[in-house]
């Protein structure tokens, strides 16, 4: 209601959001220090979401070209230097259909995904946020210009998840009883995340595809295992087809009990 937006931020003024046909989730990384100075490490693409909860980030995003990836990275410096905003962060934008981008949000942390960039760019992003936390800046760090990115990272998040009696996927707990990480060139493990890397988008995929088939997979007495992502959704994922089809397939259109 207007009245009560008005009472709760004092601009009598209604906001209406803009609403985003086919939008796919993008985001900068960047780093700040304590003097002004900022840099951006590209962005990573995180389209791919159940309960928005990100299932799967990649980077570079297919959708991205350079002249894009040059006008976003600079938004996201620029929103960074004009907060006086200091360490590691990530600024996040929806991509509508047509090409366009919106603000989102600002993640004043390190997130998840945040292995994916380490990959393509060969930066610790942890002992960097830790270096510019203790006063350093990003000239004593060697960073008054970002590394150019190499290669093709691809990050999945694997959930352990039980199948509740009226159909539906749920959140789940149990002891580990057998866990065999995948294994291979290329391919690193984050506890019980794995991500892939590749020099371009088909390299990273057919690691991928290896890496979900690992010889002994994990298993948990409380639902008979951890449930490998389903191949129809890498189907729709390697087509560039949008996130919002994912329910359909993972949960037979909803993954919530009614």
């Amino acid at each position: 209601r207007h009245t009560r937006y008005g009472t709760v931020t004092g601009v009598q003024t209604c906001a209406l959001p803009i609403f985003v046909e086919r939008p796919r989730h993008i985001e900068v990384q960047i780093l700040a220090d304590g003097e002004g100075n900022c840099i951006h490490l590209g962005e990573r693409e995180c389209s791919i979401q159940r309960r928005h909860q990100k299932l799967i980030e990649e980077s570079p995003s297919p959708v991205v070209d350079e002249t894009t990836r040059a006008r976003i990275g600079e938004l996201a410096v620029r929103a960074a230097q004009a907060s006086g905003y200091v360490n590691a962060g990530t600024v996040e934008f929806l991509r509508g259909d047509d090409g366009s981008f919106y603000f989102m949000e600002v993640n004043a942390r390190l997130q998840v995904e945040h292995t994916v960039t380490e990959a393509i760019t060969g930066l610790d992003l942890v002992a960097l946020q830790l270096r510019i936390a203790e006063g350093a800046s990003l000239t004593d760090l060697n960073l008054t210009e970002a590394p150019e990115p190499e290669g093709f990272a691809i990050q999945a998040r694997i959930n352990m998840e039980v199948l509740s009696p009226k159909g539906f996927f749920k959140p789940s707990g149990g002891t580990i009883e057998r866990y065999s990480p995948p294994q291979g060139p290329g391919i690193r493990v984050d506890g019980p995340d794995h991500q892939r890397t590749g020099q371009d988008h088909e390299a990273g995929l057919h690691r991928r595809r290896r890496a979900d088939r690992p010889p002994h997979p994990a298993r948990s007495p409380a639902d008979g295992g951890l449930r490998l992502p389903d191949q129809r959704v890498h189907l729709r994922w390697e087509g560039a087809r949008p996130a919002r089809a994912l329910e359909d397939d993972v949960a037979g259109g909803s993954d919530a009990d009614p």
